[in-house]
């Protein structure tokens, strides 16, 4: 869950770029990049780390109208300089790409590139497989129509999750999304200049309006004359992933015709309403910031208690969830929270958090709550059950890794100590969404491309050893 944005035709992209990575900097916080183009030659700069420290200096030396930037959440490759985006590529037509996803067949299209990978991204494959395909094309077609023919291709031959966007000098910038639209891709514009991202939120920042968002299977290409030109390639069922609305996108952010808070706020009411039915008592109800403040704010209204601050974050640890490893993740919580006693003693506390996947952080929740002097703590996940591994392009690639993968409820409630533990109904996820078509695959197994029991086995044996190389 990468953040991607590219703008063309503007009076100087750089500054945009900048100001939509730092809107995007929770979809990633590993490493980040920028290149630009002014027509005859590109400015690049990429670094590890946050987005303000990578560009706190250099960003005049950025320049042109038209450039691409990316901020990385890092969930397959093993190399944090040599994987970050955006990638570059020099030929006949100099191209560059900016990924938002994950690529499940990878070691076949290997075998297409002839060894030419100087990362371990699977963003880089596509971009070979897009250059040659252009370079060998119909040159008798016009070029809007031999950029729409690669990406025809890349969608033939590339499975898994991917919003792209390339720019390719001299010509303009191509925008597109997987057949299944399992990533969030927009296009923003104002006057002939236009914007492409992965949330609206990148387009508030830069003051865009939102012009589109991208079909599933639609490419985007905007010329450098301000013309857009765009075209339906290839659709599948749509099935966006359902984590944008509970965990990954801002609650600011409206992701396909959906308020985000919204949404999240509607999970926890309808955890509240499950909770009726047990006709106990709770006394206050927190969140565990940032991203279930919406959903706590709905459970409290619905069951007419308190809705309070209990733990206070760190705003300079960052988000724990995308972190690249348990450790980096175990750290970070024991410097992220810190209880208010006053909200907590003596109560009854609802703790309402958007999933549990590895357990660890929850259990150090609980203890936190119950140190504080909380009577019972009750613990309330707007996320169903996450059971099955993700290779779309979130860091929850193996069973093993996965609580309830291999445990009851009850397992999971003892082992983080809670006095009751409440899970969203998969039903529920869907009403709050507003949709059933969606990838719900770490839930329920069933995956969108068709991945089966040799592919997750193959996959997660990938994944493992990428892990390792990174410890």
């Amino acid at each position: 869950m990468c953040g991607i944005v590219g703008a063309i035709n503007a009076k100087d992209a750089a500054p945009l770029i900048y100001a939509g990575l730092l809107a995007l900097q929770h979809r990633g916080q590993d490493s980040a990049g920028m290149l630009t183009s002014d027509g005859q030659q590109t400015y690049a700069k990429k670094g590890t780390g946050l987005v303000s420290s990578i560009f706190a200096s250099g960003l005049e030396q950025l320049k042109g109208s038209m450039g691409i930037g990316h901020t990385r959440y890092a969930t397959a490759g093993s190399s944090f300089d040599l994987d970050t985006q955006p990638f570059h590529l020099d030929g006949k037509l100099q191209i560059a790409i900016s990924h938002n996803g994950n690529i499940v067949n990878t070691e076949e299209l290997k075998g297409q590139v002839n060894g030419k990978m100087r990362s371990t991204a699977d963003t880089e494959l596509i971009l070979h497989i897009f250059s040659e395909y252009l370079h060998n094309g119909n040159g008798q077609a016009s070029f809007v129509e031999q950029i729409f023919a690669a990406v025809g291709h890349i969608m033939q031959a590339v499975k898994g999750s991917y919003s792209i966007v390339m720019m390719v000098q001299g010509h303009g910038m191509l925008a597109f999304r997987d057949p299944l639209g399992i990533k969030p891709l927009l296009i923003g514009s104002r006057n002939n200049s236009y914007v492409f991202c992965s949330e609206t939120v990148a387009l508030d920042a830069i003051g865009y309006a939102l012009h589109s968002q991208l079909q599933p299977g639609e490419a985007a290409f905007a010329d450098n004359t301000g013309q857009l030109y765009r075209r339906q390639i290839g659709q599948d069922k749509h099935a966006p992933c359902m984590f944008e609305w509970v965990y990954f996108a801002r609650p600011d952010s409206t992701h396909e015709e959906r308020s985000v808070y919204a949404a999240r706020e509607e999970l926890g009411r309808l955890l509240a309403r499950q909770w009726r039915k047990t006709g106990r008592q709770l006394d206050v109800a927190i969140p565990v910031p940032d991203t279930s403040r919406p959903a706590a704010s709905g459970f409290a209204e619905e069951l007419g208690i308190a809705l309070r601050e209990g733990l206070i974050k760190n705003r300079y640890v960052g988000r724990t969830f995308i972190m690249p490893s348990q450790v980096k993740r175990a750290a970070a919580v024991q410097l992220n929270l810190n209880p208010i006693r006053p909200t907590i003693e003596g109560k009854r506390v609802a703790v309402i958090d958007d999933s549990i996947v590895r357990g660890t952080t929850s259990k150090r929740i609980v203890q936190i709550v119950r140190a504080a002097g909380a009577k019972e703590v009750h613990f309330f996940v707007t996320c169903p059950p996450i059971k099955w591994p993700c290779f779309y392009g979130i860091d929850m690639s193996t069973r093993a890794e996965l609580i309830a993968a291999g445990k009851s409820v009850e397992d999971i409630r003892q082992f983080i100590g809670a006095d009751t533990l409440t899970y969203q109904t998969l039903d529920g996820l869907q009403q709050a969404i507003g949709r059933t078509a969606l990838c719900s695959a770490c839930l329920t197994g069933a995956y969108p491309t068709g991945i089966n029991a040799g592919d997750i086995e193959r996959l997660e044996g990938r994944r493992s050893t990428e892990r390792a190389a990174n410890c």
